[in-house]
């Protein structure tokens, strides 16, 4: 997935629906800044929740590869990163270490994600996604 072609879809079809578009376009110029430069790598490409299987002893499996591809793995960190909670982040680094600017691009691909709801919502005619995108997305606005 070539983030760009992503950022470029987001701006032509989410940003007209988002409220304060100056900051979603500050949002989206960081993006196209930030996540240009990387070392491609296999990713999982939609890695959350509902695709890590778990057991008291850890990590037992991972499901669904069906986004799979050759990307930035700052796809795979976002949720990692920041879906957890903070202890989990800290914890996560500690022992992970990722460079710096794979957990920044990890950040604003989170900060992303709600315009993927946005985006799928108006493509599928599904107004509640939208609604509820709209307002994950507003969380995240620069000021």
């Amino acid at each position: 997935m070539d983030l760009r072609e992503v950022i470029d879809r987001f701006a032509r079809i989410v940003l007209p629906v988002l409220p304060a578009p100056r900051a979603a376009r500050r949002l989206l110029d960081e993006a196209r800044e930030r996540l240009v430069v990387y070392t491609p790598t296999f990713t999982h490409g939609d890695l959350g929740p509902a695709h890590l299987l778990c057991e008291t002893t850890g990590l037992t499996g991972v499901i669904d590869w069906s986004e799979v591809a050759i990307a930035d793995p700052a796809i795979d960190a976002a949720w990692m990163l920041n879906g957890c909670g903070g202890r989990i982040r800290s914890a996560l680094v500690a022992c992970w270490d990722p460079e710096a600017a794979l957990a920044q691009r990890a950040d604003l691909i989170h900060q992303l994600g709600p315009w993927w709801e946005v985006l799928y919502g108006l493509e599928q005619g599904l107004t509640e996604l939208v609604d509820s995108g709209i307002r994950g997305a507003i969380v995240w606005l620069p000021p």
